[in-house]
C-alpha cells in the first residue's frame, strides 16, 4: 500500500484520529497475511462482531462429514446422505499484543514512509505470535502422522499423507499443507512435485490462499499428490526431535476470535477492525509501567483441533 500523508499527534490521537489509522494499517494486514499465506486463512475461522474477553467461548460450525460406507443387499456399497453439522466450542484463551509508544509515532509523523515501516513491523511481530501459536497447537495435538523426524520426505511420504486424509473420509476441498522452508527446499527437487501460483483478484479471492489484495498478485505453493504446499517460517522445530510440517482440511483447526471490550477507564481510546476475517484492536491509553500514552494492537484469539483425523503431520 503506497504511505500517504499521516498526522499522529503526541498527545493524543483522537477517537476520529484511530479510526483513519486503523482503517490505513487494516490493508498491511490484509497484505501481509494473504503475501505470507498464513495458516489461519486454511483454518474453520469464525469471528463474530461481539466484544469479548479473555476466556469466552465461540461456537465454530462443522461441515457435515460423509456417513460410513453401508451395504445393500445385494453386496453393492453406496455413501449414505452426508451427516448433519455439528458444531465445536473454542475458547479465546490466547491474547496477544505489541505496544508502541505515542512519542515513537510523533518522531515519525512527518516521515510517512518511517511511519508505515514503524507500524508495519509491529503488525508483522503481531502476526508472527498468532501465527507461531496456531502452528505450535496443531503441530503437538493433530494425531496422525507420516514420515520420520530428521529424515528428507519424499514423495510417497506426500501420497501416505494424502491417503491418511483419505481414510478418513476428509471433503478433497479446503485442504492446505505447510512446510518449513528446509522442507520446501526438498519438494523444489522431487521430480513428481511441480510448482504453481495463484493470482490476486480485486474482489475477495477464492481460495483464501491467494497473495494480495490487488490483482496481478502472486503466491507461489507446491502441488504434491494433489494438494497444495505453502513454506511457512512458522513451522519449525518440533522440540528436539525434527519438524512436524502439516496438512490439514480447515475442520481440523477450529480458529476463533473477538474484538475487545471497550474501556470503562476515563482517557483510554480503543477500536476494532475485522481485517480479512482476524480481529485486530487498536487501544490507546496511559501506560504504567513505561510511564507513557502508548498505542497497542492486540488478537484476542482460541485455536482448538476439531476434526482431529481431518489432519496429518509430515515429519522431517
Amino acid at each position: 500500500m503506497a504511505a500517504g500523508p499521516v498526522t499522529v499527534a503526541a498527545a493524543s490521537l483522537g477517537a476520529t484520529g484511530m479510526n483513519v489509522l486503523l482503517r490505513m494499517i487494516s490493508q498491511e494486514v490484509i497484505a501481509k497475511r494473504r503475501s505470507r499465506g498464513l495458516p489461519i486463512l486454511a483454518c474453520n475461522t469464525s469471528a463474530p462482531n461481539i466484544p469479548g474477553s479473555l476466556g469466552d467461548t465461540v461456537i465454530v460450525p462443522l461441515s457435515s462429514q460423509p456417513a460410513a460406507v453401508r451395504n445393500l443387499v445385494d453386496g453393492n456399497d453406496f455413501i449414505a446422505d452426508d451427516d448433519v453439522e455439528v458444531s465445536a466450542t473454542v475458547c479465546l484463551d490466547n491474547h496477544h499484543y505489541t505496544r508502541i509508544q505515542i512519542s515513537e509515532l510523533a518522531r515519525t509523523q512527518s516521515d510517512p514512509v518511517g511511519l508505515m515501516s514503524l507500524l508495519s513491523g509491529r503488525l508483522n511481530s503481531l502476526l508472527n505470535d498468532v501465527e507461531n501459536t496456531v502452528i505450535d497447537y496443531l503441530s503437538a495435538n493433530i494425531v496422525a502422522s507420516v514420515g520420520t523426524f530428521g529424515v528428507n520426505p519424499t514423495y510417497a511420504t506426500f501420497v501416505q499423507a494424502r491417503q491418511a486424509l483419505a481414510n478418513a473420509v476428509t471433503p478433497n476441498n479446503d485442504i492446505a499443507g505447510f512446510v518449513d522452508p528446509d522442507t520446501y527446499a526438498t519438494m523444489l527437487q522431487i521430480a513428481q512435485i511441480y510448482q504453481a501460483s495463484q493470482r490476486g483478484l480485486n474482489t475477495q479471492p477464492s481460495p483464501a490462499m491467494i497473495a494480495g489484495e490487488q490483482a496481478g498478485a502472486v503466491r507461489p505453493y507446491l502441488m504434491a499428490a494433489g494438494y497444495p504446499y505453502y513454506e511457512c517460517t512458522g513451522v519449525g522445530s518440533f522440540g528436539s526431535s525434527g519438524v512436524a510440517n502439516l496438512l490439514f482440511h480447515k475442520d481440523a483447526a477450529l480458529f476463533a476470535n473477538k474484538p475487545i471490550g471497550q474501556f470503562t477507564q476515563v482517557g483510554h481510546r480503543r477500536v476494532s477492525q475485522l481485517v480479512d476475517g482476524i480481529w485486530i484492536t487498536m487501544t490507546e491509553g496511559w501506560d504504567n509501567d513505561s510511564q507513557s500514552e502508548t498505542l497497542t494492537f492486540e488478537c484476542l484469539f482460541g485455536i482448538t483441533i476439531g476434526r482431529n483425523d481431518f489432519g496429518v503431520r509430515i515429519l522431517a
